[in-house]
């Protein structure tokens, strides 16, 4: 089974959602694709307006961070392919949310970081310069909006199985389940997401737990 994950990096829900695919992976035979999506070009320069004050310049200071790890991103899915993608998106994870702490400024040396972690060649940051790879995650947000609609959102999950491909708004998990529990969890969304009658359930979304990082 495919999942093509459609996420910005510097958003803590996609976060959790992402360390919950991870569980899953390895028992349920996942090909993951780290997919681009950015919320500053989702949303325009202004933040949501349901953002609490004290996250604000937080997220402003973020942003500059995901559009160049999302262009490194899409230069290392030319060079090295989907797993090294996935090896930097966890590093800098791990980096940007901190189990435990509350929200802090990101670190200006943090992409650096994260490749030095993920094994990748320190090179590889001039990438995040590069507008040339602007137009790549444009045509990834496309595919994303192209496949849930207008209300597209970090994350958003296709999932292509032998006899189904549904595109789903989230998941949305507000802390990772234990393996056992993200492996019901999972079951249970894939039953739901081959129904093709199947078209929403929403809970209230309380504010994400950071999983304990396992800094590589």
């Amino acid at each position: 089974m495919r999942v093509d994950f459609f996420a910005d990096p510097i958003c803590p829900w996609s976060w959790i959602t992402s360390r919950w695919i991870c569980t899953v992976m390895a028992e349920r035979d996942l090909t993951v694709r780290w997919r681009s999506f950015s919320l500053e070009e989702r949303d325009g320069p202004e933040l949501p307006a349901e953002l609490p004050a004290f996250l604000r310049p937080i997220a402003m200071a973020a942003r500059p961070i995901s559009r160049r790890a999302l262009r490194i991103f899409e230069a290392l899915r030319v060079s090295d392919g989907e797993d090294a993608v996935g090896r930097l998106s966890s590093a800098i994870g791990y980096r940007l949310f901190v189990a435990g702490a509350p929200p802090a400024m990101p670190s200006p040396r943090l992409l650096t970081e994260a490749l030095m972690a993920a094994g990748l060649p320190a090179s590889l940051e001039a990438e995040g310069d590069a507008p040339k790879w602007d137009s790549v995650i444009t045509e990834s947000m496309r595919e994303a909006f192209g496949a849930v609609g207008e209300n597209a959102m970090s994350p958003t999950v296709l999932v292509s199985g032998d006899n189904f491909s549904r595109a789903v708004l989230g998941p949305v998990l507000t802390e990772v389940p234990d393996p056992a529990d993200s492996l019901r969890i999972w079951d249970a969304f894939i039953a739901l997401a081959a129904q093709p009658t199947f078209s929403e359930i929403r809970i209230p979304r309380g504010f994400p737990t950071v999983p304990a990082a396992q800094v590589q």
